[in-house]
């Protein structure tokens, strides 16, 4: 049970970074593209 508990844990804590990193990635390729079309 514990090993089930701590394998979803670990998927979901995945599934955040991964979702962090791709708003970070986002975000930065915004600001790129924009500062970019600025200059």
């Amino acid at each position: 049970m514990s090993y089930k508990l701590t394998t979803q844990k670990f998927v979901s804590m995945s599934v955040a970074a991964l979702t962090g990193a791709g708003l970070c990635a986002m975000f930065t390729m915004v600001l790129f593209v924009t500062g970019a079309l600025a200059a």
